[in-house]
């Protein structure tokens, strides 16, 4: 019974990369959406958990009536947002899978390809990839959400206002990341990698923005920020697509903090 459960992975496993020589885009985009969809549930869940946590502080500081109105805020069902999830998901196979898949193809046939593993073409790769491609991937993102959205004409404030934290929060896990994915893992699996990586900096920025903004209901105040723009920053990883879920979800924890902190008297 063990051995056969042994097998069960290791033939899954074969099964992913025979279809990755086979079709590498299409298995990569499979993947993407794959790891989209469990990133997305996975914030959304949390979120909901940060929402209930924020209205029962919120209803402890609040009129009688305003408590009344929070607990039963605090107390509805997860509702899972399955248009948030379908855009993401969209975003996931049309762009940004397809953009990691050639900007890898495109540093492997540019940066020292007689040596991919050496420490100057790791180091360059990197460089080149926090640099110039997550820039670019995480302005493209929070721009097509925002059009997806119905909110093409608010682009621009939507990159003043998150691009520049989007990146300082992105260089602080991203770069190591990217070491270990140019340095160890085959190119033709850094996609699922990125994606593994991806979905737990959503959980686990999730989290922090969780208990950030429960600290900050308990002093009366509306921060938490910090945490918001490091979720929105892996967007910006485009071969990390399930990691996009997280910028979505930091929007949606900015306006829950919004409604669920109590106005001064």
């Amino acid at each position: 019974m063990s051995t056969g459960r042994r097998i069960l992975p290791c033939n899954l496993w074969k099964g992913y990369c025979s279809a990755l020589q086979q079709s590498p885009l299409l298995t990569k985009a499979c993947t993407g959406v794959a790891g989209t969809m469990l990133g997305d549930l996975a914030a959304q869940m949390l979120s909901h958990s940060q929402t209930s946590t924020a209205a029962a502080l919120s209803s402890r500081r609040s009129s009688q009536d305003n408590s009344r109105s929070s607990s039963t805020a605090s107390k509805r069902g997860f509702e899972f947002d399955a248009l948030r999830c379908g855009r993401l998901c969209l975003y996931s196979a049309a762009i940004g899978t397809p953009m990691g898949h050639y900007w890898y193809e495109l540093l492997e046939a540019l940066v020292m390809p007689a040596s991919p593993t050496a420490p100057a073409a790791v180091a360059a790769k990197v460089g080149l990839d926090q640099l110039l491609q997550t820039p670019l991937g995480l302005a493209l993102f929070f721009s097509v959400m925002a059009a997806m959205e119905g909110r093409a004409l608010q682009v621009p404030q939507e990159l003043h206002a998150k691009l520049v934290p989007g990146l300082l929060a992105n260089w602080k896990l991203w770069p190591a990341a990217q070491l270990v994915n140019f340095t160890l893992i085959p190119p033709e699996q850094r996609i699922l990698f990125g994606n593994i990586v991806g979905v737990c900096w959503t959980c686990m920025i999730s989290n922090m923005q969780q208990r950030s903004s429960s600290a900050c209901e308990a002093e009366g105040t509306t921060g938490g920020s910090t945490a918001a723009a490091a979720a929105a920053a892996t967007a910006a990883n485009s071969e990390a697509t399930a990691s996009s879920t997280a910028a979505a979800d930091a929007a949606d924890a900015r306006r829950v903090r919004r409604k669920s902190t109590p106005m001064p008297a």
